[in-house]
């Protein structure tokens, strides 16, 4: 008797797009039902020692939420700011640190009283700002941490802020106030750097300054503002990449964008408004030795209707040199679509998203009211957008509020105000809009397209949640949840879009940073990473005549086994795969590992393709 062969399909399909992917055999022992592991892997707890030995690490602050930002890396590195509590003395009780999932693995990177790298003073508190808020420090993939600091104890009592970066030992300046601009025309001002500096792949940092001290070079026009990026060391090292004042082919300008956006290739993104109404408002892309104007308040929409008016956003940039923005637009049919969101590297503008169009469900228009507006909040490397916004003109007049992520052709829709969180006990998102067009700095897309977001939720209380393409909407972690062994009482999660990479909490690897705060005295706070589960099958076997199939798959979730026959050859018919089980509905959290047994699978003749579905 010849013996059959078993075809089996390396693949899951999702319900509600279908796909395959491949799959990764384990020659392992067959799974539990059910194999729950956690995802979320605490980095550090508040009253935890510092790594010196010197004072225990408090991360709470006075202002809402009460935590600490943090930012990661695609290493799974996390940065952050935090006090210290009993030091030696009293004293240098700030510092800043990274971390990662390894409980105990905590790098100091900056530690007050520490002397500053040209010896010049030394670090104060490294925890208040000149606002009296806090902002987090930036990190890339290599680890290097970029940081705003004040320092005491110069010499003469100046120098006393600068612009830094560490990565663990040796902390290298930037900038100093008091240092001559590259052309020796002025002298940094600290008042307006940027509190959380931008910082790219390299290890240069950008930021805007005003300076002391400079000469108006028309002889008319304050040249007391400039952009600028630095390598690191001394003054020699920083590139002047803008300043007002000066000449360009576009006209001369007198007010700058204050918080650059800044890419890997060094290019920095800005509007910048002209002196006297001698030109129109711009967005540039600079690096120092290039100047791209991207788009200005009288570049016509990409659609033919309007014109865009110049009252630009501030802008984001990516990895390619792609800028995005928002604007008014004038001049357009009937005096609707009078808002936009735009995309462009100086050649071609492209249209994400525009007021009064139909959002992809049908169920009302992209709009503004009631205080709240449509905001660009950040964007990928392959130029994809992801928004928050008001909408208008619902059945019922209900889900006014949602977000989505655009790339010039499609807009797909993350979340929706009014409609169920997942996992939530019946709880439904509140409001996802931005105040005006104003981002709310705590949603986040990644270069696969993920989005992280920070959401209300009606009944009170808030959740992080977490989308992908295939996985759908699933949540990481919300108020009330038990972590720690108490229930979650605070969370945050920021993103900083004009950062980039370097300044959000989520990575490219599908992680996501966060602050927590248990509830009750004495409870646990701190900050976590958690990593998106995987939806995949990782083992099939045969025993004696059965098959037994095991794949991963998420919470709170309902997957169904399907098989279809071989065709001639072996060959592969997807459109006719059928159930063979019953809806597994699956519990647990996190990362769950399940499996199903096919009854005498083996003995089928012809044989078998197998995949799994995950039930929207």
């Amino acid at each position: 008797m010849k013996a059959r062969a078993l075809k089996i399909l390396a693949g899951i399909q999702i319900a509600r797009k279908p796909l395959v992917i491949s799959l990764a055999i384990l020659l392992s022992s067959v799974s539990p039902a059910v194999l729950a592991d956690t995802p979320i892997a605490v980095v550090v707890t508040n009253g935890a020692t510092a790594p010196d030995g010197n004072g225990t690490i408090d991360i709470h602050y006075s202002y809402v939420p009460g935590i600490y930002p943090v930012v990661i890396n695609d290493s799974g590195q996390v940065a952050f700011d935090a006090g210290l509590d009993n030091t030696l003395g009293g004293s240098n009780d700030s510092a800043i640190y990274r971390g990662d999932a390894f409980p105990g693995d905590l790098t100091t990177i900056v530690h007050q009283g520490q002397p500053a790298p040209d010896g010049d003073g030394s670090f104060s508190d490294l925890i208040t700002a000149p606002s009296g808020d806090t902002y987090p420090p930036t990190l890339n993939n290599a680890g290097q941490v970029a940081f705003w600091a004040p320092l005491v104890g110069t010499a003469g009592g100046t120098n006393t802020e600068g612009l830094f970066c560490g990565s663990g030992g040796v902390v290298t300046q930037f900038v100093r106030n008091g240092w001559a601009a590259p052309d020796n025309n002025g002298t940094y001002n600290d008042s307006d750097w940027p509190l959380s500096p931008g910082l790219n792949s390299s290890g240069q940092v950008a930021y805007f300054s005003s300076l002391n001290g400079s000469t108006n070079i028309s002889g008319e026009y304050s040249s007391q503002y400039g952009m600028f990026r630095g390598s690191g060391g001394n003054s020699a090292s920083i590139t002047q990449i803008f300043r007002s004042g000066y000449g360009t082919p576009f006209g001369s300008f007198y007010q700058l964008d204050e918080s650059p956006a800044f890419n890997d290739l060094g290019q920095v993104a800005y509007w910048a408004v002209p002196f006297n109404n001698s030109a129109a408002n711009c967005i540039f892309r600079a690096d120092g030795a290039t100047l791209t104007r991207i788009a200005d308040g009288t570049t016509p929409a990409p659609d033919g209707n309007g014109f865009l008016t110049g009252s630009f956003t501030a802008p984001v940039i990516n990895n390619g040199g792609l800028v995005a923005f928002g604007d008014t637009v004038s001049s357009t049919l009937g005096g609707s679509n009078a808002y936009g969101l735009f995309r462009g590297n100086g050649n071609i503008l492209t249209q994400i998203v525009r007021w009064d169009q139909p959002v992809p469900d049908g169920n009302g228009l992209f709009e503004t009211g009631n205080g709240e507006g449509t905001a660009l909040e950040s964007m990928n490397d392959s130029g994809q957008i992801v928004f928050s916004t008001r909408i208008a003109g619902t059945a019922g007049g209900t889900n006014l509020t949602g977000i989505y992520r655009g790339d010039g052709v499609t807009l797909t829709k993350i979340a929706r105000g009014g409609e169920p969180a997942p996992d939530s006990s019946g709880a439904t998102f509140g409001s996802l809009a931005p105040s005006y067009e104003s981002p709310n700095d705590d949603i986040a897309i990644n270069n696969s397209g993920q989005v992280a977001f920070l959401a209300s939720l009606t009944g009170g209380g808030q959740g992080l949640y977490f989308y992908d393409d295939h996985l759908g909407l699933i949540k990481v972690i919300r108020t009330g949840d038990s972590l720690l062994g108490k229930a979650v009482n605070t969370l945050r999660f920021d993103v900083y879009g004009q950062l980039g990479n370097e300044g959000r909490g989520l990575n490219n690897r599908g992680q996501v940073a966060f602050g927590f705060d248990d509830a009750g005295s004495g409870a646990p706070s701190g900050f976590a990473i958690w990593t998106a589960p995987e939806f995949q099958i990782t083992n099939i076997r045969t025993v004696t005549n059965d098959v037994v199939l095991t794949w991963n798959t998420i919470p709170d979730a309902t997957n169904v086994v399907q098989a279809t026959s071989a065709g001639p050859n072996g060959s592969l018919s997807p459109n006719n795969f059928a159930d063979i089980s019953s809806q597994i509905v699956i519990g647990g959290l996190g990362q769950v590992s399940t499996n199903y047994t096919d009854i005498g699978g083996a003995t089928n003749f012809p044989a078998r393709y197998y995949r799994v579905r995950l039930l929207p």
